[in-house]
């Protein structure tokens, strides 16, 4: 089967899960109705070959849950009847699917499974959230809530400097925030004169604003996923947003990700430049042979050293993919039409056997 094109949005709440263990008691899988191509509203469907499944995902404007389980896992077991119920709650926002990882072992290779139950919403073509471990019920329910939305492959805010500059206003904030994985994030509520203080609990970041001075948040943003973002105000307000971290690239014309192994053979092309954006102690220790050296956060003020190469294919890495995502919006946004990142990063390439020169 051909490996799919996919985006994914991880949350940060995983509490148990499996590896593979043959020996481990097999559970009784609950009833599912089989063979349907659409799940009828408020059942599971149990996916039983790959065109069965291409043609479930080439369905559009639908969020699709997908439960990837084994027979031997306990913990899929008690994930069965939780599923069973979210799809009864919230069958007119998504549909529900299981699927046999040791009987399609090829689906859960392009889901990149490393761990069972591992749940993925599916949207317009790719992943949009995966979790992988057993969670709460209001866990699921709290995914297909925020994902049967419309979900934009753009970020909030600007990129100054290398990080990304998002204004809120103040303890009576609404709506959503996303940002891009390997973003560095400032955060600021505008002071309204009320006090208040803002909390993202994953990120284990907190403030609190007196109402008279503005209140600013930093991360970074290294995994994909949605978090709640929980502000509470003096006057006893509570609101909740959610910051979503996207993948950047999922619909932008000319950017691409790929592996070592293409990457090398891209470096060898003819019309190509060849950029690390680490920082110069991280490029002293180890870098492929060729590459010019502009650290992301330098990268807006020292475009004019890449002036002649806006025609040619840049191809940019960092240590694991991350940096080099946000420097890929960056040249695409100053007119660079084709860019190629080097998704795990420098420690992908070293990792696959590939050369790095001191």
């Amino acid at each position: 089967m051909k490996k799919l094109t996919l985006i994914a949005m991880t949350m940060l709440l995983a509490v148990a899960g499996c590896k593979n263990n043959a020996e481990a008691e097999s559970p009784k899988v609950e009833p599912v109705v089989q063979g349907d191509v659409k799940a009828a509203t408020g059942s599971v469907v149990e996916i039983t070959s790959e065109a069965q499944f291409r043609e479930i995902i080439a369905q559009k404007n639908r969020l699709m849950v997908f439960d990837l389980y084994a027979d031997w896992c306990g913990p899929c077991k008690m994930l069965a009847p939780i599923l069973k119920e979210v799809a009864q709650s919230h069958g007119t926002d998504a549909d529900v699917y299981k699927i046999n990882t040791e009987k399609l072992p090829q689906i859960a290779s392009a889901f990149q499974v490393q761990g069972i139950p591992h749940v993925v919403y599916f949207k317009d073509g790719g992943i949009v959230n995966a979790l992988t471990g057993l969670y709460p019920k209001e866990a699921y329910e709290q995914g297909i809530e925020v994902l049967s939305q419309n979900i934009e492959d753009t970020a909030s805010g600007t990129i100054k400097n290398g990080v990304r500059h998002i204004a809120l206003d103040g303890a009576k904030s609404k709506g959503n925030i996303f940002t891009y994985r390997g973003d560095k994030v400032e955060l600021t509520f505008k002071a309204k004169g009320t006090p208040f203080t803002a909390s993202i609990e994953q990120l284990k970041v907190t403030g609190s604003s007196d109402g008279k001075s503005d209140l600013k948040l930093s991360f970074e943003t290294k995994e994909l996923g949605f978090m709640p973002l929980e502000i509470s105000s003096s006057d006893g307000r509570k609101d909740r947003l959610w910051v979503g971290v996207i993948q950047y690239g999922q619909k932008k014309s000319g950017y691409r990700e790929t592996d070592a192994k293409e990457f090398s053979e891209a470096i060898k092309g003819s019309n190509t430049i060849l950029l690390d954006v680490r920082t110069s102690g991280e490029f002293a220790e180890g870098h492929i042979k060729g590459a010019k050296l502009i650290p992301v956060q330098e990268l807006e003020s020292r475009l004019n050293e890449l002036a002649g190469a806006k025609d040619k294919t840049v191809l940019v890495y960092c240590r694991s993919g991350n940096r080099s995502t946000v420097a890929a919006k960056i040249l695409q946004e100053n007119g660079f039409g084709s860019v190629v990142n080097l998704r795990p990063g420098i420690g992908g390439w070293t990792k696959a056997g590939l050369p790095v020169e001191q």
